[in-house]
């Protein structure tokens, strides 16, 4: 009796894990769907940055969309529990990894853009080339995207003691030189190329004097500056520290060979910051249209713009009544 009572809890505790993670999923397909319909109606957004930003936001909504299956697997009333989990574990494993790494891929891709566009404007080769380059560059990103996370549709499992978890079970030599990898390719070098890029482009517009212009740049010169400055520095800052914590878990993982389980019974408090870590670079799919809507006064001015249309609509058709 008690063990049913404790199958029953469980069971329940399991619902709600699931409800949890597709409503936070809801929140975000419905961001990434806001920005989806701003990329594609509004002129304005037919440029190369906004092309590379609109994959990162059909790719966070292929994410949305498979946690959303994920947990109706989970929920489905007469699935094999065990199955399921490993379903969730499988699915969300290769497409919130493909995924992420297509965004921070992507998003190497606009500051490599934006530096040719900035720094060096009158570069022959990629004026010549630019599209060919892209086109490439986009497929090639998709392609390590996917071999990057195949190997973890296998080594990641759904834990035997509990059934909520995924976890690397073993962690084997293979799988440390995994993670290990994972950390190199998903966070040190995109890291380093997004810094590197973008602090060149603010070292130029700091120093920047146009043709024809005072030696001393106004005033309104010097804000813009500081304004396009502040915004590459926080759209840097917050890719790179927002999924720094799960990367240093993955590597720490990789090098010390153990799992979250052992993790788990050594240190709860490490455990539960590792589960943090783990938590907020899954929903990375739901802060990044957020992060775009706030550093992005383009996307806020077409959202503002939206919600007043929508607001006199609904005036019309109340006076109409």
């Amino acid at each position: 009796m008690e063990e049913s009572n404790v199958t029953s809890e469980n069971r329940q505790l399991y619902a709600y894990i699931a409800i949890t993670i597709g409503s936070i999923s809801v929140i975000g397909l419905i961001a990434n769907a806001l920005l989806l319909y701003i990329f594609l109606t509004d002129k304005f957004f037919r440029k190369t940055t906004y092309y590379l930003m609109l994959i990162c936001v059909i790719s966070d909504g292929i994410s949305n969309t498979s946690s959303l299956i994920s947990t109706g697997i989970l929920l489905a009333k007469n699935a094999d529990q065990s199955f399921s989990m490993l379903a969730m574990c499988q699915i969300s494993g290769a497409v919130v990894y493909t995924s992420y790494g297509i965004s921070i891929m992507n998003l190497c891709l606009i500051s490599i853009d934006r530096y040719f566009a900035c720094v060096k404007p009158l570069n022959n080769f990629y004026l010549v080339h630019k599209r060919q380059i892209l086109i490439v560059s986009e497929v090639f990103i998709w392609i390590i995207s996917v071999a990057v996370t195949l190997p973890d549709m296998t080594f990641l499992q759904p834990r035997q003691d509990d059934e909520f978890m995924c976890d690397y079970p073993n962690v084997t030599t293979s799988i440390s030189v995994y993670l290990v990898s994972l950390t190199f390719v998903y966070y040190t070098l995109p890291s380093m190329v997004i810094i590197v890029t973008y602090w060149r482009i603010i070292i130029f517009q700091r120093n920047y004097v146009r043709p024809g212009q005072p030696l001393k740049p106004s005033q309104q010169d010097i804000s813009s500056r500081q304004k396009l400055i502040k915004s590459l520095i926080s759209i840097s800052t917050c890719h790179v520290l927002t999924t720094l914590p799960y990367f240093v878990v993955m590597f720490g993982m990789g090098v010390a060979g153990i799992s979250f389980a052992q993790i788990q019974s050594r240190n709860p408090v490490l455990f539960a910051l590792c589960m943090l870590a783990v938590s907020t670079t899954s929903n990375i799919t739901v802060i990044n249209p957020f992060l775009y809507l706030k550093f992005d006064g383009n996307i806020r001015r077409r959202l503002r713009e939206m919600i007043k249309s929508l607001r006199s609509a609904r005036r019309r058709r109340n006076w109409i009544r």
